[in-house]
């Protein structure tokens, strides 16, 4: 590793993806306590490596090294007799995702569906979706101190999803949807939060977001508004335009069939 440490990172970026697919191989094929050992005396410098791959691509070279870091991350986190997770490496590890998907603005909502140097590939909005999950069923505790981050990425994931087009459109909804899913089981740390995610949504349908998108996201949306108690609707409602409101108010109704019929 002595080596690939002082490589430059700008002229060396694809052998430096290599290197960690070959970690990634080596770490999956590990067995006994003596070549576990050796793999985890490295893990910790290979994690931060790959989030590099993550944060400091190339735009021309971004998608394959991207999601050999993506995929190795997913790999790592699951893997807590080789490495552990704290609180400020979740909170890292979920700003490098905000760093190769950063998040859309609502206001560019007609330009970014035209400019694809904008959105994400389903390939690699489907790794990053993978780490939050990973994140979320073997480090919950560790997010509960940095759910700032956590709703951070969120957005950031959400904001992609709301402008695809097509199948991309539909396998981001269903991976967005897997992720709130997720959430559902931490209601009392995340309920409060997830209001910006709801209020982004809304008005991105104000804004002029497609049937089939926002078909697409409604499974996730639906599962985010179930973590609410009566408070945070209020807090919702409260918070939303009169356009706002009006919209808002078909998909609660929505929501509430679907509620009674025992779904969310």
């Amino acid at each position: 590793t002595n080596g690939l440490q002082n490589t430059a990172w700008e002229t060396r970026y694809l052998d430096i993806a290599s290197s960690v697919h070959a970690y990634d191989l080596i770490l999956l094929s590990a067995k006994g306590q003596q070549q576990k050992s050796e793999v985890a005396s490295v893990a910790r410098y290979f994690s931060s490596v790959s989030q590099q791959l993550l944060c400091s691509a190339p735009r021309r070279l971004i998608e394959r090294p991207a999601r050999i870091g993506t995929k190795f991350l997913t790999t790592l986190i699951g893997k807590k007799d080789i490495i552990l997770f704290s609180s400020q490496d979740a909170a890292t590890l979920l700003a490098s995702i905000i760093t190769l998907l950063p998040p859309i603005l609502k206001g560019t909502l007609h330009e970014t569906k035209t400019d694809g140097n904008l959105t994400s590939s389903s390939d690699i909005y489907s790794e990053c979706c993978a780490i939050v999950s990973a994140l979320i069923k073997f480090y919950p505790k560790q997010l509960y101190g940095c759910t700032p981050s956590v709703i951070s990425v969120l957005h950031s994931l959400l904001s992609h999803a709301t402008v695809a087009t097509g199948e991309n459109a539909v396998l981001m909804g269903i991976e967005f949807g897997k992720i709130a899913e997720l959430l559902s089981a931490h209601s009392e740390v995340f309920k409060k939060h997830v209001l910006g995610l709801i209020l982004f949504f809304v008005d991105s349908l104000v804004a002029g977001m497609s049937a089939a998108t926002k078909r697409n996201l409604l499974p996730a949306i639906f599962s985010l508004l179930g973590l609410l108690s009566k408070h945070e609707l209020h807090q919702l409602q409260i918070t939303m335009t009169p356009s706002s409101k009006s919209i808002f108010r078909s998909v609660f109704r929505d929501f509430q069939r679907l509620q009674f019929k025992g779904q969310y």
